[in-house]
């Protein structure tokens, strides 16, 4: 697969996949071993082992039930081995950690760097997921056209 775009449409299809099926291994797996991933809180993950238990939590307990929508907006080759991506995505069905209650859809973006293995083969090198949802809120495609977490409540 050597094909750029279809390199990073595949490796982010396949961390999506992994994401939709609620398989913290999986996910994991599409990270090279001495990774880093930052989830939406903050928290910080180093190596495949410790994505994996990052992700058991959320896979079996708020995010059980929700699924997301993605969309790749940027690919910036660094060389013909790694690449940066940026991924938007939205959550639906996400529900209140404890409880039964869903929230509003939620809105991120994902940015990874992916590179290409000593075998061949493309692994995230590191991800750094951010929730913009509680701050503020597109309301349009414009820069300007956001609306704070004040003005929406």
């Amino acid at each position: 697969m050597e094909n750029k775009n279809q390199v990073v449409e595949f490796v982010v299809g396949q961390l999506m996949s992994a994401w939709h099926d609620k398989d913290p291994k999986k996910f994991a797996d599409m990270f090279s071993t001495e990774a880093i991933f930052t989830n939406v809180l903050g928290d910080v993950a180093q190596g495949k082992q410790q994505i994996e238990n990052m992700h058991v939590f959320p896979f079996y307990g708020p995010l059980k039930d929700a699924h997301q929508e993605y969309n790749i907006v940027h690919k910036i080759w660094i060389n013909e081995d790694s690449v940066l991506t940026d991924v938007r995505w939205v959550c639906f069905n996400q529900k209140i950690p404890g409880s039964e209650q869903v929230l509003p859809p939620r809105k991120g973006l994902i940015n990874l760097v992916i590179k290409r293995s000593e075998n061949g083969t493309w692994k995230i090198m590191a991800g750094y997921n951010t929730d913009y949802t509680a701050t503020y809120q597109r309301v349009g495609n414009n820069e300007d056209e956001v609306i704070t977490k004040k003005e929406f409540e």
